[in-house]
This record gives structure tokens, C-alpha cells and sequence, in this order.
């Protein structure tokens, strides 16, 4: 079983920065941080996948708009 890397917010931050795309910081229920993009920032980050050949990110992604900002969706 393979595990993702620990979220880090400020690289985050800077890619989504030097991609022009306006991030809102919040924290959840349990202190974690987390970032509120509109859903043209997630269209340009999708695309910004897609262009860098990161197919398997964008099509996240792209659940994520299908689903609204609905975080109860997979």
C-alpha cells in the first residue's frame, strides 16, 4: 500500500500562486490546514495537470468540480 506525502500548505500555496490562482486559507474541524479555490482556480489547476502530464491529478480534480465542493463525494 502506497501513502501520499504530508500536505504541505506552503508549497502548495506557491504553486498555486505562480499559476495566477486565488486560494482562500482555512482550517478544518480538527486544526488541519486546508485552502478554499473557486471553481475557476480548480479549472486552471486541472488544466495546469493536464498540461504537465499529470493525468491522474487532474481527473482528481476534475471529481472534485463534477461533485460541486461537495467534500462528501469520492
Amino acid at each position: 500500500m502506497t501513502s501520499s506525502p504530508p500536505f504541505d500548505a506552503a508549497l502548495f500555496k506557491s504553486i498555486t500562486a505562480a499559476l495566477g490562482i486565488d486560494t482562500r486559507p482555512t482550517v478544518d474541524a480538527f486544526g488541519r490546514s486546508d485552502f478554499s479555490i473557486g471553481r475557476a482556480g480548480m479549472e486552471r489547476l486541472r488544466d495546469a495537470a493536464r498540461n504537465l502530464g499529470e493525468h491522474d491529478f487532474a481527473d482528481g480534480i476534475q471529481q472534485a468540480i463534477d461533485a460541486g465542493g461537495r467534500r462528501d463525494r469520492p
